[in-house]
């Protein structure tokens, strides 16, 4: 059964996506806590496999139980980008404080969420990108389940070769 947060609905199948990575402009900020960004820092000869992309607009407040929702993941190969998009209220001081190696924050001038989520999108190191809003909290074996419902499509998807 889906995972409900707020007005979202939390299931592998809406927030989960291959998309292709578009050129991106490098007009921005970049933090990160991470000493190695190549390797996922829990298991540093594991590569991520999952990228959970979070724009985020003045939700500072919701920051930490999103974090904590996904930072207690039970599929431990994964990395959380967030984009602060031009935010007004004290969302970037909340975003300096994340000291989790999982986690890179970008700042940017407001241009949107679209424009947000493409930006981590750019950055992003997984094979699989999840799509996640700043006020949203996702079950704990959520990736877990995306990375079953992905490899179970690409099993039953037709041989395009």
């Amino acid at each position: 059964p889906p995972f409900y947060s707020g007005w979202s609905i939390s299931t592998p199948e809406y927030f989960t996506s291959r998309i292709a990575k578009p050129d991106w402009p490098r007009d921005f900020k970049y933090i990160t806590s991470g000493s190695d960004r190549n390797m996922n820092p829990v298991h540093d000869n594991a590569p991520v496999r999952v990228s959970v992309v979070v724009p985020c607009f003045n939700h500072g407040k919701y920051i930490p139980e999103m974090l904590q929702s996904v930072l207690d993941q039970t599929y431990p190969f994964l990395e959380i980008i967030i984009v602060n998009d031009g935010s007004t209220d004290d969302t970037a001081t909340i975003l300096n404080r994340i000291r989790s190696k999982k986690v890179t924050v970008f700042h940017t001038a407001n241009h949107g969420p679209a424009h947000a989520r493409n930006l981590a999108i750019t950055h992003a190191r997984g094979d699989l990108i999840v799509n996640l809003d700043a006020d949203d909290k996702i079950a704990p074996d959520f990736l877990r389940r995306c990375r079953s419902a992905e490899q179970t499509s690409e099993l039953q998807s037709p041989n395009t070769t």
